[in-house]
This record gives structure tokens, C-alpha cells and sequence, in this order.
């Protein structure tokens, strides 16, 4: 409303309306997926480990969106920007992690016999068995460490178009990274699988195989704990998280590889060696079957090449991108 008025085009307006111009493209696509995330929340409330706490953690997330548009939409402080630019990233790692309630009762069955098998016949090995040839501790560290840092390595071009006052280039950037994160959470319930480290090695013998230096072993045990796998635990198979097909990792590594390039970020070549390095990290610590790779490429130059038909949706709604 501070830039409506400004402008001269202020009007009567109801709360709804003064809600509907402040609210950005990343807050309608968050909002989305909450929308999505409460109905199945409502649909399998009975069956949902805290279920009733998740309802209202979704109507507490979707009100503060509302509230931190609002804020910076009537104060314009340079803070509420700050903070109104970032907060959607962490509110996407919070939809992350509420998805894998819901992937075994929309769809209980496990497909990594059949991606294992796919994997097989396209290369006439198993990927993950092949590059084991290559191991050694110095590798392992370094492919864990670009793995556990893959989201981190994301925000860094947003934070460089944003220190450069590139607002325009900073705000598709994740308009497009976050419609793609939510792309990849939505294609999870179609073939959920929990990777090779369970279906083509024994899962316990990753740490004796893929042995690190320094940083491998707690590296490997935050992602276990993500995965909701507790040390010493007896029944991993059934708890981890069934989240490997497309590969995320992938797909958002190949798509801000070519956003950077085509934004021409500083950051371009430090986002293609890390992004590389991040798909080769899938396959070599065992966590993504080659098809799951394959998808994300795939996913990751399709959502490349709507973004900018998305972009004139947005704009053809009058909503920001």
C-alpha cells in the first residue's frame, strides 16, 4: 500500500485487497503448498503423528505470511525487506519436512526395486556399486560436504543480486528455485523411495565403506537425523524419509546453474563446480539411484524453461513476481 499511495492510487480498499497487492509470487506459491499440505493434514488427521499440532503450525505460518507482507507493505523499512526477502527460504525447508507425513498414506508403496532395476538395465550395473572404484576418504569428505551444504549453496547468488540491487534478477532467481523445490516435493508421492544405501547396499556399511576424514561421519549423521534415523536404530527402512525420486538435489543444482548463467551472476562458475559436484555426491554417497539424477536434470530444465511463462502469469495477475 506504501507504493500505492505513493503513486497516487490509493483507494478504498478492504483488509482483503490490502492483503491480496502486498503479497509476493514466492508467498502465493508457499501458500499454495499449505493449502495442499493442511487438506491432507485434515484428510489423515487421525493417522498423522501430531496432526492436530501440525494444523496449527500451518495456520500460524500462513498468517505470519500475511503479517510480514503487511509490515513491509506499510512500513517499507529496509529490515522488513530484508527479512520479507529471506523468511520464505527457511518456510521452505519447514514444507519439506512436514511432506514425509503424508507420502506413506497417499501412497504406501516402495519403488526402489523398480528404480534399482531401471538403473541396471540403462547402465548394465548398478551406478552406486561402479563409482565405489573411486572411493577414498579425501573424496568422500569432499562430496559430503557439498552435499550437506547444497541449500546453503543455493542463497548464495539470491544474497549477490540482492547486495547488487539486482531486485529484479534476485526476486526470479527464487520465485523460480522455490516453485521448483515445490515441483520436486509434489513428484515424491508418485514413486516414493528411500535410495541405494537401503535397496542395493546394507545400510549399515556405508560408514566401514565410504569412510571420511574430519567431517564425514557428523555430516552423515545430520542427514541421517533429517531423515529421522536415530543412532543405533533397528528399523531405518521403515522411518527414513521416501524422498529420492526426482532427485531435489539434482534438479535445484542444474536449475540455479542456469539461472546464474543466465543472470550472468558473479557466482556462476562456483555455482556450476558446485552443483556438478552435488550430482556426482548423490550417486557416490549412495543416497539417489542414476534415474532419480536423470529425473532432476530432466525437471530441472523444464521448470528453466516455464519460468518465464510463469513469470508472465504473475504479471498478467497483477501479483509481483
Amino acid at each position: 500500500m506504501r507504493l500505492r499511495v505513493a503513486e497516487g492510487n490509493r483507494k478504498r480498499e478492504t483488509t482483503w485487497e490490502m492483503i491480496r497487492a502486498s503479497l509476493w509470487s514466492t508467498e502465493y506459491v508457499a501458500l499454495g503448498m499449505l493449502v495442499i499440505y493442511t487438506t491432507l493434514d485434515l484428510i489423515y488427521i487421525k493417522q498423522v503423528k501430531l496432526g492436530f499440532g501440525i494444523l496449527q503450525a500451518n495456520i500460524l505460518i500462513a498468517l505470519a505470511i500475511f503479517a510480514f507482507a503487511m509490515w513491509y507493505d506499510q512500513t517499507g523499512s529496509r529490515i522488513a525487506h530484508i527479512f520479507r526477502s529471506f523468511y520464505i527460504l527457511p518456510v521452505g525447508y519447514m514444507m519439506y519436512a512436514q511432506i514425509h507425513n503424508y507420502i506413506p498414506l497417499v501412497n504406501p508403496h516402495n519403488y526402489d526395486v523398480t528404480l534399482a532395476a531401471w538403473d541396471h538395465a540403462i547402465f548394465g550395473v548398478n551406478p552406486t556399486e561402479w563409482i565405489y572404484r573411486f572411493a577414498n576418504p579425501y573424496l568422500t569428505e569432499y562430496f559430503q560436504i557439498w552435499y550437506n551444504f547444497f541449500q546453503l549453496m543455493l542463497i548464495v547468488p539470491a544474497v549477490a543480486f540482492y547486495r547488487m540491487n539486482r531486485m529484479k534478477e534476485f526476486r526470479v532467481f527464487c520465485m523460480t528455485l522455490l516453485f521448483g523445490f515445490y515441483v520436486s516435493y509434489l513428484l515424491y508421492f508418485i514413486m516414493p523411495a528411500i535410495g541405494p544405501r537401503f535397496q542395493v547396499h546394507d545400510f549399515y556399511s556405508v560408514d566401514k565403506d565410504l569412510p571420511g576424514v574430519f567431517l564425514t561421519q557428523p555430516f552423515r549423521d545430520f542427514i541421517n537425523a533429517g531423515n529421522g534415523i536415530t543412532p543405533n536404530m533397528t528399523n531405518p527402512y521403515d522411518v527414513v524419509n521416501r524422498d529420492c525420486m526426482p532427485s531435489g538435489h539434482t534438479m535445484l543444482s542444474v536449475l540455479a546453474i542456469l539461472l546464474s548463467w543466465r543472470y550472468r551472476s558473479r557466482w556462476r562458475w562456483f555455482m556450476t563446480v558446485g552443483g556438478l559436484s552435488v550430482m556426482v555426491s548423490t550417486i557416490y554417497l549412495r543416497y539417489h539411484y542414476m534415474v532419480d539424477l536423470m529425473a532432476g536434470v530432466t525437471l530441472a530444465f523444464i521448470v528453466y524453461l516455464l519460468h518465464p511463462w510463469l513469470m508472465r502469469i504473475w504479471n498478467k495477475l497483477g501479483i509481483p513476481v
